[in-house]
């Protein structure tokens, strides 16, 4: 019996059961950015939308991570552990009792076992959001998109212009929108530079180059702690995040001459007072979406200097930031010496509060799902 045959199979609950209209699938809710951005929309969602996470118990997750604690956001997690093929039929039963009218599927693996258990249940409207390309550039990722495409029929909303031309290229016949990650901008202003480092500790007479995310190779952040040690020795790098490479970071981090300029700062929910810090942001990612990092410095008026990647080219405002190619350190260098001693006179916020509102990333999920 095929997938799309299956719904009667489930029990479904009585109306009062449902706990959730909207619900999003995450492989594993952990600080990230497409987690961030999930929380957001559900938290500013009227009722807040369920979360679920495939990965991980429910206790361990709001340990790691304390914006859980609040309870904005009601959340489900199901434990899940390498290949789990019944994890489907629980989902199906969950989303059977919750009777949601739409389900978001968060990347492949919550498309894969989210999908096809949305299919089971009975959801009518099911939205694959794709936050990056550079997975389907793997020859097993895309085929496997492909048959998501043909049997599990989801709409796909891509985080960019870029995402969603690749999308079209690989899950072909799907309606494939555009629905860029926008962030609180009454939130992210700009504030105090001397306060804001006063607080967090930071020398405030130097220049700072602030990286914010979750430290792992593909974010490029060993090329720019390599460009750091070319530039001039008032220059301080501020990372804010943790991730698999921190280890290797701290460890070039400890070359004489930027032993002294190198600040980690962890992971921290407080990014709206961190980047008024900066005298600029950096995202030197090898591969990437649509980064929230570079909306939310650039509406708090810090430039931006990013690689020519993803979703980014569109994203930074042409008159106040600069792009450069991934993985080359001089490029970046040299692009980081301009930004700091010949910055634009441009304040980017205009350009964000134009274009990537969260109240505006809101009103298109819920046309998304038939509110």
């Amino acid at each position: 019996m095929s997938v799309m045959t299956q719904t009667t199979e489930i029990p479904m609950a009585a109306a009062e059961d449902s706990a959730a209209d909207v619900v999003h699938i995450v492989e594993r809710l952990a600080p990230g950015g497409i987690e961030t951005l999930v929380l957001d929309i559900a938290a500013a969602s009227r009722p807040a939308h369920l979360v679920m996470s495939l990965q991980g118990d429910a206790a361990a997750l709001r340990q790691a991570w304390p914006r859980l604690l609040d309870g904005a956001v009601p959340f489900e997690a199901f434990g899940r552990s390498g290949l789990d093929p019944r994890l489907v039929m629980r989902l199906a039963r969950r989303l059977a009792q919750i009777r949601p009218r739409a389900v978001f599927v968060h990347h492949m693996g919550p498309l894969v076992y989210g999908g096809i258990a949305a299919r089971l249940a009975g959801v009518r409207r099911l939205i694959l959001v794709e936050h990056d390309a550079w997975h389907l550039d793997n020859p097993h990722e895309a085929k496997l998109a492909r048959w998501c495409a043909r049997v599990l029929r989801p709409s796909v909303a891509a985080v960019s212009e870029q995402v969603a031309a690749r999308a079209r290229e690989v899950m072909t016949g799907r309606p494939v929108s555009v629905v860029p990650p926008g962030i609180a901008t009454d939130r992210f202003v700009p504030a105090d530079k001397a306060a804001a480092r006063q607080r967090l500790g930071l020398p405030v007479d130097a220049k700072i180059i602030g990286a914010v995310g979750r430290l792992s190779a593909v974010k490029g952040h060993a090329t720019l702690v390599e460009a750091l040690a070319a530039l001039s020795s008032d220059v301080n790098l501020v990372l804010v995040g943790d991730g698999p490479e921190r280890p290797t970071l701290e460890a070039l981090a400890s070359t004489p001459g930027i032993a002294d300029r190198i600040h980690f700062l962890g992971l921290r929910d407080d990014l709206e007072s961190i980047y008024p810090a900066f005298d600029l942001l950096c995202q030197p990612s090898l591969a990437e979406g649509l980064p929230r990092t570079i909306l939310e410095a650039q509406s708090c008026g810090v430039p931006v200097v990013a690689t020519r990647v993803g979703g980014m080219p569109e994203a930074v405002c042409p008159r106040s930031g600069i792009l450069v190619e991934p993985g080359d350190t001089d490029g970046l260098r040299a692009a980081l010496t301009q930004a700091l001693t010949r910055p634009s006179t441009v304040s980017p916020q205009a350009f964000v509060d134009g274009k990537y509102s969260l109240a505006n990333t809101v009103h298109a999920y819920a046309e998304l799902a038939g509110g």
